[in-house]
């Protein structure tokens, strides 16, 4: 069941050409103000890439609301979160910032759907 809403965004460059492997990725900001794909389990994020940006061109990037992101594994809806080392969605663990929590479960690769924005913490 497809229950993608309205969601808050913003537009930053892509540090890389995402145009045919970014969408649906977790993002984070690198040193040079460029949306870069999250490249590390349990990272921070500042949002899910919801385009597909060549190098330089404008990054839309949801940092708040439900969105869909792609699972790096197996996903229970109502799971906690957090960031793959591939930038996919993985359930968080112990230690893990936590990005949001599943709205639909999903295994390895399906898009699922993410609650965004319901305060990124550490997870204990």
């Amino acid at each position: 069941m497809s229950t993608y809403q309205a969601v808050t965004s913003f537009s930053v460059a892509a540090a890389a050409d995402y145009s045919s492997t970014g969408q649906y990725l977790l993002v984070d900001i690198n040193s040079s103000g460029q949306a870069v794909l999250v490249a590390s389990q349990g990272a921070k994020a500042v949002g899910v890439l919801d385009n597909d940006p060549e190098s330089g061109n404008a990054a839309r990037v949801i940092f708040s609301g439900v969105a869909k992101v792609t699972a790096g594994g197996d996903i229970t809806a109502g799971a906690k979160i957090t960031t793959g080392a591939d930038a996919r969605a993985e359930t968080a663990a112990s230690g893990d910032h936590v990005i949001g929590t599943a709205l639909t479960s999903g295994g390895d690769g399906d898009i699922i759907e993410v609650l965004l924005g319901t305060g990124q913490h550490i997870l204990a």
